[in-house]
């Protein structure tokens, strides 16, 4: 185990930022994906990965033609995908604030399946395009650099602070949407604010997380911390907590033992559900 953690260890000098940036993108998402599970909206958070996955083929399309220096090129992939991704959010939560539900689910597969059959037909002649959205398929979790982390580091100290000061706010809108309107809360303002959240982070972490981290991120977080705590509260607490558990142990298995770590974490979090439902049973 000592030699394992050395090995880590050593590895953070090329992989830190990385490593840091997955993290904190594991809390932000986990946190997005508290507010959508209460929702009862957690395939939500497929679709408006997989639209952003389509904001990166179009970026990449965009720029095939362009001489432009890498980290001009990436800025413009994030700024793409993060548009998409708020497109996305915005389509699916109007099918939520529908009479029917079915509209809602029908919307949401529908967007899912236009992001990922698109975004493949969009770069399918361009051999590195193909390769770039394979591995945001895979989600690597290599990509970031230090830019990216002070961006995640930004996005998590406004993020937490939205939290602070409207916690109380957002439970009713979500939790309570008939009481909210007789207290006079602007709904549509605070839906408005969460969509674009939700496309912002979604945007943000797809290039450099890959969708399967995306949304693993967005659902398993939540559904383990369902199995502990029962407060609307609590949840939005407890689910960053168990996604930074979850990304630092599983980021640090699959550096170990040699294993791609979007899916490592992914795979780790499924496998802590069983244990979790048995307790809760």
């Amino acid at each position: 185990m000592s030699q394992l953690v050395q090995d880590f260890l050593a590895s953070w000098e090329l992989f830190g930022d990385s490593y840091a940036c997955a993290w904190l993108a594991s809390m932000l998402l986990a946190g997005i994906g508290a507010l959508l599970f209460v929702r009862g909206r957690a395939f939500e958070g497929a679709a408006i990965a997989q639209a952003s996955t389509l904001g990166v083929a179009l970026g990449i399309l965009a720029t095939s033609g362009l001489a432009l220096e890498h980290g001009t090129r990436e800025d413009l992939l994030h700024a793409i995908a993060v548009l998409t991704g708020i497109g996305a959010a915005w389509l699916a939560g109007r099918a939520h604030r529908g009479r029917v539900r079915i509209g809602a689910e029908a919307r949401n597969a529908w967007v899912f399946l236009a992001g990922a059959s698109l975004s493949l037909m969009v770069v399918a002649g361009s051999p590195h395009g193909t390769e770039e959205i394979h591995r945001v398929h895979a989600s690597s979790l290599l990509g970031a650099g230090a830019l990216d982390l002070w961006v995640f580091a930004a996005a998590w100290v406004l993020g937490f602070a939205a939290l602070l000061r409207w916690h109380r706010e957002l439970r009713l809108v979500f939790v309570d949407r008939d009481t909210a309107a007789v207290l006079g809360l602007p709904i549509h303002r605070y839906d408005l604010c969460v969509t674009v959240a939700i496309g912002l982070v979604v945007g943000i972490a797809i290039h450099d997380t890959g969708f399967l981290f995306v949304f693993g991120m967005l659902v398993l977080p939540a559904l383990l911390a369902r199995q502990l705590v029962d407060t609307f509260i609590g949840l939005l607490v407890l689910a960053p907590v168990v996604a930074l558990v979850g990304a630092v142990l599983g980021i640090f298995l699959a550096h170990g033992l040699d294993l791609p770590p979007g899916p490592a974490v992914v795979a780790l979090l499924v496998i802590a559900w069983l244990p979790l439902r048995l307790v809760r049973r």
